[in-house]
């Protein structure tokens, strides 16, 4: 799960709002609890989002998990493509 960059990016996400919810916890206390609760929600899909681009565009795999390149299993293989 976390090889694979959605996996690493949902886990990430959760342990930083997890961390700033703790933290803000007391900041938050005169807001009404669903506005603390939609900015967390904002705060991780922003989070979630930066880093699935991030280690993306670092490890050049594809977001849903490893997989190899179309050209790199074509030459690996002995079989004809067709």
């Amino acid at each position: 799960m976390i090889s694979s960059t959605l996996g690493f990016s949902l886990v990430v996400s959760v342990i930083i709002v997890l961390i700033m919810y703790f933290i803000d916890k007391d900041k938050y206390k005169d807001k009404t609890e669903k506005q603390h609760l939609n900015d967390k929600i904002i705060m991780f899909i922003v989070i979630f989002s930066v880093v699935c681009i991030t280690k993306a565009c670092i490890n050049h795999e594809s977001i849903i998990g490893d997989s190899k390149p179309i050209v790199q299993a074509i030459k690996s293989s002995d079989q004809c493509p067709f």
